[in-house]
């Protein structure tokens, strides 16, 4: 029980709100009790402000007045735990945020690794990630593929450390033919077809032909892949005797041969076949007046000779 009032000689008691009308209008009773099981009492100051708004009401106990202090004085306490929580919380975050865009968090340095055709200063420009930027939101994705996209780099792996070091690995790629490009020089081309660059002067590289050109940083003509596997795929023996590689049709691939000669490679299929026949034949096999050598059998070349010659 909980006391609202006073005690009344006869201790009536209130026991729902209701109740606690009727006593406190009835003039006789000085003292009220109420039930504190009954929910209707839960909100200790829902019924003292009723009791103090009722007309007639007596005047609050000492104890009551107590009572209520002490109420607001907890409620107080715990508004203010709870706004020093809100307080701690937005400190820690401001905290934190103007940390990872201090100097403490950025980005201080920048290696490359792997780069040998590769300009490294290109390589950290392609990334965008100079020194000073923060460490915290780096889009390394965003970095990787910029990398990616320079002509020299097949691969490539981005790693932070929290100390303020980026490091950029790359795998760089590897010409495998030339391509004359007229005034434009001699394109350098990899097994993907990919131009990583250009030179003024013939490299030591199969030449292809037929098979278009481009700039720096492009691919040939998905056509042009038969041939570039083709060059790629020379044996060093072949190799010395083959002057050009060239696309003469969907599926067909010729080898002009020095000093005389070609080869009807056929199709760019059974590559280690074809090269080791075509090697025997080379290591064999007379080849004065040759005309031409046909592959389209992978394992059974068919020679032609000049007919002047014969």
């Amino acid at each position: 029980m909980k006391l609202l009032a006073t005690l009344d000689p006869r201790r009536r008691r209130a026991t729902t709100p209701d109740d606690l009308h009727d006593v406190l209008d009835d003039d006789e009773y000085e003292y009220v009790f109420v039930d504190e099981d009954d929910p209707s009492w839960d909100d200790e100051d829902a019924w003292y402000a009723e009791a103090d708004a009722l007309e007639g009401s007596p005047g609050v106990d000492p104890r009551i007045a107590a009572r209520r202090d002490e109420v607001a004085q907890a409620r107080w306490l715990r508004l203010r735990r709870r706004l020093l929580g809100v307080a701690v919380v937005l400190a820690v975050v401001l905290g934190a945020g103007g940390l990872t865009r201090s100097a403490l968090l950025d980005v201080d340095e920048v290696t490359v690794s792997g780069a040998v055709r590769s300009d490294p200063g290109s390589l950290v420009a392609a990334a965008g990630i100079p020194p000073g930027t923060p460490l915290v939101g780096l889009d390394l994705d965003r970095s990787l593929a910029g990398v990616r996209s320079e002509p020299w780099v097949l691969d490539a792996s981005i790693d932070r450390t929290w100390s303020g070091t980026v490091s950029i690995a790359v795998v760089e790629r590897t010409p495998v033919a030339t391509v004359n490009a007229g005034a434009g020089g001699w394109l350098l081309v990899d097994g993907d077809r990919r131009i990583v660059a250009t030179s003024a002067a013939p490299p030591d590289l199969p030449l292809v032909d037929g098979v278009g050109s481009g700039a720096v940083g492009d691919s040939l003509d998905p056509s042009a892949q038969g041939a570039i596997d083709v060059a790629r795929a020379l044996t060093p023996g072949v190799r010395s005797r083959v002057a050009v590689v060239r696309v003469a049709g969907p599926d067909a691939i010729e080898l002009a041969l020095q000093p005389t000669g070609s080869v009807r490679f056929g199709p760019a299929t059974e590559l280690d076949t074809r090269m080791r026949t075509l090697q025997t034949v080379f290591a064999r096999v007379d080849l004065v007046c040759l005309e031409t050598i046909d592959l389209q059998v992978p394992d059974n070349a068919v020679l032609t000779r000049v007919p002047a010659c014969a």
